[in-house]
């Protein structure tokens, strides 16, 4: 009997955090969906700088708020071009290693929809 209750107790704290998480992840999706997304950070000569890490990680941001759950997606690098998928972590790393591939300006095969998504074009 006693196991059954330290059982429900902490399943219930479980669905708790569970759901807490599940708030947060919904509160960022809509975040995420109602900014600009911002792509000048691309055109960034020095790929070690604070103004592309921090367009990598919004972009890393991005695919992982729109890959539904997957753990990999295309890489969008200058040497993968979109044709091989890894996990974020390594994407990223590509990006700061690579820089962005200059020709990938839809981020399609990462959630991004040119007919609904607000863009703020990149300056060249």
């Amino acid at each position: 009997m006693k196991l059954q209750v330290l059982f429900a107790v902490v399943r219930q704290r479980f669905d708790k955090e569970l759901n807490r998480d599940v708030a947060i992840k919904v509160i960022d999706l809509e975040e995420a969906m109602s900014r600009p997304i911002q792509k000048e950070w691309m055109n960034e000569l020095d790929r070690l700088g604070d103004v592309y890490k921090q367009g990598v990680a919004d972009f890393i941001q991005f695919a992982t708020v729109n890959n539904r759950g997957s753990t990999t997606c295309p890489c969008p690098c200058r040497e993968c071009r979109n044709g091989k998928s890894f996990v974020f972590d390594t994407i990223s790393r590509h990006l700061i290693r690579y820089g962005m591939d200059k020709n990938y300006r839809v981020w399609v095969l990462h959630g991004e929809n040119p007919c609904t998504d607000r863009l703020v074009e990149p300056i060249d």
